[in-house]
């Protein structure tokens, strides 16, 4: 009695429609959630916009999914408490389509700015170095800005029959190079062999980008990367392996959210791992973070393979991706939060 009383007490501090489930049926729900016609017994499945095969083996972490309420679309966030699993879902957010279109408007200018930087010749190339690498991230900022709502509309994504492994381990490759070479090492094990189906290789290549970035800030000094793709029948999983814990994991996915009164850099302004999220849903699979034991976090991104290995059309033209780095490295651009500014000498 005393859970349901706390559960019940947090489900209405939350001003999204908020639901608690046990054994897949709701329990509990917020007044929000009962003013989107969300009632107590009804079956959790009948808002899961997918199957519910991640819902099933959730086993405790943070899990997204998509639900279907009133014929709308949206992602919840869940997470376990006990044997209870908390929904909280999230709306279509009017802020973030405002500043994603103020970000439209500064990348064009500021894609101007860098490219005039690097026809600048300067004596000093410690200056310079650490002047692009600063707008390296002003630009990253603009185009993660402008793509995590963009990313959220179902028209974004260019979907082609695609080696999927071929471009994560490419994505990889590129990331090690970078890495590597300012002594940060990573253990990646590829899945070694092609799996086709649809996806939309630049939203991949900026998960796994921002998935590696994000992973490294978070890790401790005498930490490990530990990197894997794996695939289990029609699905992918990708996952990003770190020694340390971040000091509050259950807010990854809050945007802009940060301690108050502790500057932290690391927590930049919360928009990559909402892109990384909303890439799995376009591509039909979730995102889980937990912790196998104190000292690791582990993300795992899952894809759906819409299209089966017998049947599959290889396509001999292959869309480019999109010019967002300027015709740049876009690995320079991604890890620019975490590469130091030797990286961006000798640029011209």
């Amino acid at each position: 009695m005393e859970q349901e009383n706390m559960i019940s007490s947090l489900l209405e501090l939350v001003e999204r429609p908020a639901l608690c489930v046990c054994n897949g049926t709701i329990v509990q729900v917020n007044q929000s959630a009962r003013q989107r016609m969300i009632h107590v017994g009804m079956p959790i499945s009948d808002l899961l916009a997918e199957d519910n095969t991640a819902y099933a083996g959730f086993q405790g972490g943070t899990l997204t999914l998509n639900t279907v309420i009133s014929g709308v679309v949206c992602k919840a966030q869940v997470s376990r408490i006990g044997d209870k699993d908390i929904f909280v879902l999230e709306a279509d957010d009017p802020e973030l389509r405002a500043i994603a279109l103020a970000a439209q408007h500064l990348r064009n200018p500021l894609n101007s700015v860098i490219t005039v930087s690097e026809l600048i010749s300067c004596d000093n190339d410690k200056y310079m170095s650490q002047l692009q690498r600063g707008l390296h991230r002003l630009h990253r900022i603009v185009c993660n800005m402008s793509d995590s709502y963009r990313y959220q509309q179902d028209s974004a994504a260019r979907m082609e029959t695609t080696d999927i492994p071929s471009v994560i381990d490419e994505s990889m490759e590129a990331i090690r190079t970078h890495l590597e070479g300012c002594g940060i090492q990573v253990q990646y094990t590829g899945l070694g062999m092609p799996v086709y189906g649809l996806a939309d290789r630049e939203m991949l290549e900026r998960a796994v980008y921002n998935l590696i970035s994000n992973a490294v800030k978070f890790m401790a000094d005498d930490g490990k990367l530990s990197v894997k793709l794996m695939q289990n029948e029609n699905q992918l999983s990708f996952t990003v392996q770190t020694s340390g814990t971040p000091s509050n994991p259950n807010s990854i996915f809050k945007r802009y959210q940060r301690q108050p009164g502790v500057e932290d850099s690391r927590h930049g302004i919360g928009l990559g791992m909402p892109l990384v999220r909303a890439v799995a849903a376009a591509h039909g699979g979730t995102v889980l973070i937990d912790h196998p034991d104190e000292e690791t976090t582990r993300i795992t991104m899952t894809i759906s393979v819409t299209t089966s290995t017998e049947n599959v059309v290889r396509s001999s033209i292959r869309l480019p991706v999109s010019n967002y780095a300027g015709d740049r490295d876009r690995g320079l651009l991604e890890l620019s939060e975490i590469l130091p500014a030797d990286a961006y000498q000798n640029m011209d």
